[in-house]
């Protein structure tokens, strides 16, 4: 490629052509990776990469202080949106706190029982009965999945929700899904069940 950058003057548009011409047979660069490459030749002296030097961190004890003491006020605090208040990075956040002893622990989403569930359960596990008498395949019909529930007011299903902490607290949140949710509705073979 460098010859046919030199071949051209320099000119990375007939430099591109040439190389085609010339190597028929390889894989053909772009105009703008023959730039790059005069760019760097012309900077450097050299075609090769230069080494990226890495940006010190600025985790100084203050910032840490900071970082530590904004987990404390706010456990359930995402490490973007420290790095967007605090301005450090988020590879940064995440070594700091595991330097610190934090660990974000996952909140364990429990439905809340109402009274009418166990009857409800009851009916659904007779007529499941019923269906497999009458059909022996059904569950060959049948997709089971773990997707999330879309609820219309505002509640959001929360997979990517941690908790940071030294301890396990064993934070658990009940949520009530009966109450304005938005089901799928899945059809099998003739049936339909709504969940």
């Amino acid at each position: 490629m460098v010859y046919a950058i030199g071949e051209s003057d320099g000119n990375c548009f007939l430099a591109a052509r040439i190389y085609a011409q010339k190597y028929p047979n390889r894989s053909h660069p772009d105009v703008r990776s023959l730039q790059n490459l005069k760019e760097r030749f012309e900077r450097t002296g050299s075609v090769s990469y230069e080494k990226k030097s890495k940006t010190p961190t600025v985790l100084n004890e203050e910032n840490q202080l900071a970082l530590i003491l904004a987990v404390v006020e706010n456990p359930q605090v995402s490490v973007r949106a420290l790095s967007n208040d605090l301005n450090i990075k988020k590879s940064s956040i995440s070594k700091c706190l595991q330097k610190n002893k934090f660990h974000p622990y996952h909140v364990q989403l429990h439905q809340e029982l109402l009274e009418n569930d166990f009857e409800r359960r009851i009916h659904f596990c007779q007529w499941v009965h019923n269906v497999v008498a009458e059909n022996e395949d059904f569950f060959k019909f049948v997709l089971f999945i773990d997707e999330c529930t879309f609820h219309r007011n505002g509640f959001v299903n929360r997979h990517n929700f941690h908790y940071y902490d030294t301890q396990n607290p064993h934070p658990i949140s009940y949520k009530l899904t009966t109450i304005n949710t938005t089901g799928v509705l899945t059809y099998v073979e003739g049936f339909s069940i709504t969940m």
